[in-house]
């Protein structure tokens, strides 16, 4: 467990080390899900300035930009995908691209992870009009 100074001088535990560590776990879980399935990974955790992307990978000429969430429940992991949250995505794939526009279809999908069950994997969950 990790543990972080605070104020006072005495330690106490980091609360958001669990969470990370729930994420960084969900990722690798979803990586090899993807892999399962025919997907190429091209990278994972890549972060830029204007946001950073999950999963980025390839099938059947479709780059696939995946957003991975772990929650409790299903219902919960969809209620907490947020339109600001597409935007950075879609922002963050056009900063990765340079500017110009990939030259294979572009398809934002989801990843469900949820204690004891499979994945659930939603394709296409939204458009980008520059896409």
């Amino acid at each position: 467990m990790a543990f972080q100074k605070n104020g006072k001088g005495t330690w106490k535990k980091n609360q958001g080390y669990k969470s990370w560590l729930k994420g960084i776990y969900a990722e690798i879980l979803a990586a090899l899900y993807l892999k399962i399935k025919g997907y190429k990974i091209i990278g994972r955790r890549l972060k830029t300035p204007v946001g950073e992307i999950d999963i980025l990978c390839q099938k059947a000429g479709t780059l696939c930009v995946i957003e991975v969430k772990y929650r409790p429940t299903f219902e919960t992991a969809a209620y907490s995908i947020t339109y600001r949250q597409m935007e950075r995505l879609a922002k963050t794939v056009q900063w990765i691209d340079g500017g110009k526009y990939f030259r294979m279809k572009i398809r934002f999908d989801v990843l469900f992870i949820v204690p004891y069950k499979l994945p659930k994997h939603l394709k296409n969950v939204w458009q980008q009009s520059k896409y």
